[in-house]
């Protein structure tokens, strides 16, 4: 009878364990795993010195010696190894560093559920930075017309200006001043965004490994980029609105000098570059962050990657295992995944792990002796 309870306990905690987490126990081995050296040194060249990305966008200000917060984006961290992005920049206890690392160990075992979602985030990604590209596209070619189309646009309202009057001659010299000004911010934008896309692009795996590893990271990154109060492309929004208003005046003012002169090149011309701004606008607007997929929560209860998650389904946080292992990125992966079985978690626990099934089976056994023994 005891040897049947034994049996059944001993199995019983065998399901236990092995049903706890089904993402597996992992180990970061630095030398062979591409995914965490694209992470970790993408990261590093982010906070690296006066050439820092962040420092280039205005997150960052280099002070002539070190690195300072910019005073319009509080809590930045100064430093990849400081960097706990979630929540606004307030964190949620984690280092992003090892959150990154244990998502990499992942990848390179090759567990096919997060590596698929990877893959669709990465997907995701590459469709924004199209838009982006596409938009550069779109904005080259109006900078250049606008800019030689305003300067028609008044010559004409010059020479008709005694027969149409003072007051269509103003709205006439407004729109052509418009034209001035929007081709100045589309030059600008094509030079700053051709310059901006191919380093997004060339971060990716950084945006798209961080992104996916907690709803509360994903909305910090999307900031990143879209926040209206510091976003690196969040003068796209007000952009799009003012292009837009201007293609309507354009479409309006050309129609106009058709009924007032009858067809002309300043009117044809006119209604092209409406219709460039309104094919541009319509990319701007399309702009937005992509949906992320949030990396084994369908296989978890919890977010597994993120500071509250709990990777292995022992009763520790991931930023409690942090907290007791340290930031060296291999011992928090071993210890947050399982593949450390003499990390045996939280100590309330009546039995945790290999190591404690170990010492049950052993139980079993020296209880099943002394039972022979008496008989």
């Amino acid at each position: 009878m005891k040897k049947t309870f034994c049996a059944v306990l001993v199995l019983g905690f065998m399901a236990i364990a092995g049903t706890a987490s089904a993402l597996p126990p992992v180990q970061l081995d630095p030398m062979t795993c591409d995914a965490w050296n694209a992470f970790d040194g993408i990261a590093g060249g982010l906070w690296t010195g006066t050439n820092a990305i962040w420092d280039a966008v205005g997150f960052l200000s280099w002070n002539g010696e070190a690195m300072e917060p910019d005073p319009d984006v509080p809590g930045f961290p100064l430093t990849w190894e400081a960097s706990d992005l979630e929540n606004g920049f307030a964190g949620d206890g984690l280092a992003d560093r090892l959150q990154l690392a244990l998502l990499a160990a992942v990848l390179c075992a090759g567990d096919p559920g997060v590596s698929a979602q990877y893959a669709a985030n990465a997907e995701a990604y590459a469709g924004m930075i199209g838009q982006f590209y596409a938009t550069i596209t779109a904005a080259g070619p109006l900078a250049t017309t606008l800019g030689a189309d305003g300067p028609a646009l008044q010559a004409v309202a010059d020479y008709y200006r005694a027969m149409i009057g003072e007051a269509m001659y103003a709205q006439l010299s407004a729109v052509a001043a418009g034209m001035a000004d929007a081709s100045a911010l589309l030059a600008d934008f094509v030079g700053r965004f051709s310059m901006y896309v191919p380093i997004f692009e060339g971060l990716g795996p950084w945006f798209i490994g961080m992104a996916g590893t907690s709803a509360a990271m994903d909305a910090s990154i999307e900031g990143l980029m879209f926040n209206e109060d510091y976003g690196i492309v969040a003068d796209l929004g007000p952009a799009g609105v003012g292009l837009a208003e201007l293609a309507g005046y354009l479409h309006g003012t050309a129609a106009g000098l058709v009924a007032m002169i009858g067809p002309n090149p300043v009117s044809t011309a006119l209604e092209a570059d409406a219709d460039g701004l309104d094919a541009l606008v319509a990319i701007l607007v399309g702009i937005t962050w992509p949906d992320m997929a949030i990396y084994g929560v369908a296989k978890t209860e919890t977010e597994p990657f993120s500071g509250e998650g709990d990777y292995n389904g022992n009763g520790d946080t991931n930023a409690e295992v942090a907290a007791a292992v340290g930031s060296d990125p291999e011992a928090f992966v071993a210890a947050a995944s399982g593949a450390n079985v003499w990390y045996t978690g939280n100590p309330a626990l009546p039995v945790a792990g290999i190591f404690g099934l170990a010492l049950l089976a052993g139980a079993c056994v020296m209880g099943g002796a002394a039972s022979i023994r008496r008989k």
